[in-house]
């Protein structure tokens, strides 16, 4: 993990999609890497995902879906998991 570049999954990036599964690839590449960093903090902090769940609440077999992109979490979720490992992520303009 420690040496993951920022953009994890640049390799798709020149495939072909029509509009709507560009957008659905967008976002869940979006998606991906921030669970991504959420286990790199996690792991960096020596956490186990049993002491996420206690920190934040949510279960570890939600936790343990999460890191595993088995399940999308709920915004509210995802911000008490960013909180217990004082991550932040921020809204772009695009305008």
């Amino acid at each position: 993990w420690k040496n993951m570049e920022k953009d994890n999954f640049n390799l798709f990036d020149n495939i072909s999609l029509n509009e709507y599964d560009n957008y659905q690839f967008y976002i869940n590449k979006q998606i991906s890497n921030i669970i991504v960093k959420i286990i790199e903090k996690r792991l960096f902090l020596k956490m186990s995902q049993r002491e996420l769940a206690k920190k934040t609440g949510v279960k570890q077999q939600m936790i343990d879906r999460i890191e595993k992109m088995e399940s999308i979490p709920r915004l509210y979720t995802l911000i008490k998991i960013l909180n217990a490992l004082d991550l932040n992520i921020g809204l772009k303009d695009n305008f």
